[in-house]
């Protein structure tokens, strides 16, 4: 086996992957990026049902399950996200056809100075147009409904040229934790696979020129890495910090 071939496309593979993602990681902070993310709490399951004298009603309406979701959306990007951007696309919340949304409360808006929300609640749908919203502004709204998890929840949003992300919050009971803890893996093993060519090549004296170069390299990876960690692991990265109390209210 070759070793200095496997060293020499290791060391391509991870550099190119690493520039990859700061060059992301750089580009993304000077766009405009909405980003939303949806916190569920299922106050009474439909697994009361079970006892007969157990009646539950909604403003004199018969329900079977109560559950509140709190949606929280906002600009993490430098350039300001406006009304031309979705144009006659308005942007909705509604409910998959098993549930149905029974109420809905706006939280906090932060500026409705420069945001100017409108919203309204129409055929189990709630639709909100705004001005404009900068980096660090949105607005945070509570969902009462009969679903059970974020999955029932439909948020239909279309920018002109603009992704709408999402932000998935990590607790122990993510369905697909293990894909994320895999992505993460990749490039942990990859870093100390990297640490590991660099010693043995000090070992076995390595000339300087390489040396510094798989310093380099190395250094690009541990980027890399932590760049993966901070978007997947660290709590609320990313969100402004008047919103971040609100995700301590959904006990997961």
């Amino acid at each position: 086996m070759d070793f200095d071939k496997i060293r020499i496309l290791l060391g391509y593979i991870g550099t190119l992957f690493s520039i990859f993602k700061i060059i992301c990681w750089i580009f993304n902070r000077n766009k405009c990026i909405p980003y939303y993310t949806l916190m569920t709490k299922q106050f009474i399951p439909s697994n009361f049902q079970r006892f007969d004298n157990l009646k539950i009603t909604y403003n004199e309406n018969d329900i079977n399950r109560f559950t509140v979701t709190t949606f929280v959306f906002w600009n993490k990007g430098k350039i300001k996200l406006s009304k031309e951007d979705y144009g006659k696309y308005i942007p909705s919340i509604c409910c998959n056809d098993n549930c149905q949304i029974l109420d809905y409360k706006i939280r906090e808006i932060y500026d409705n100075n420069f945001i100017n929300l409108n919203e309204n609640f129409i055929d189990n749908k709630l639709n909100f147009e705004f001005d404009t919203i900068s980096k660090g502004q949105g607005f945070v709204i509570n969902l009462l409904h009969t679903g059970t998890s974020n999955g029932d929840i439909i948020c239909d949003f279309k920018f002109n040229n603009i992704n709408c992300k999402r932000i998935l919050l990590f607790n122990r009971k993510r369905e697909d934790i293990f894909s994320a803890l895999s992505s993460t893996l990749i490039w942990i093993m990859f870093l100390i696979l990297m640490i590991l060519f660099l010693i043995g090549g000090i070992l076995v004296h390595w000339d300087l020129k390489t040396i510094f170069m798989w310093v380099s390299s190395t250094l690009l990876v541990l980027m890399g890495t932590v760049l993966n960690i901070r978007e997947l692991y660290i709590p609320y990265m990313g969100v402004p910090k008047q919103f971040q109390k609100y995700f301590d209210e959904i006990d997961f």
